[in-house]
């Protein structure tokens, strides 16, 4: 089985709140007005990310995926263009959690 970050619940919502965000900063939207969603990415039976898509006006619809093998989070704007990278230390704060 492939070992992948798992993220507590408070480290969850840390996440969901960060790219919520993120995805309105891209496209000047209020984080409180417009619907989120998240799904599991799954490769070969195992799950691989997680993507989350916020929908905005106009049918605008932004993505966020966190990579679980490169533990990042790389954002992309309406028109499917990746904008931006963010490398996550989710590993490494769950390693010195448990010391």
């Amino acid at each position: 089985m492939q070992d992948f970050p798992v993220a507590r619940l408070p480290q969850l919502r840390a996440l969901r709140d960060h790219v919520r965000q993120t995805l309105c900063e891209i496209e000047h939207l209020d984080p409180l007005t417009h619907v989120m969603t998240e799904c599991l990415l799954v490769r070969g039976g195992t799950p691989c990310g997680l993507m989350f898509c916020l929908f905005g006006p106009r049918q605008v619809r932004l993505q966020a995926v966190w990579d679980f093998d490169r533990d990042a989070v790389r954002y992309y704007d309406s028109a499917g263009r990746r904008v931006k990278t963010r490398q996550r230390r989710m590993r490494q704060v769950e390693r010195e959690e448990s010391d």
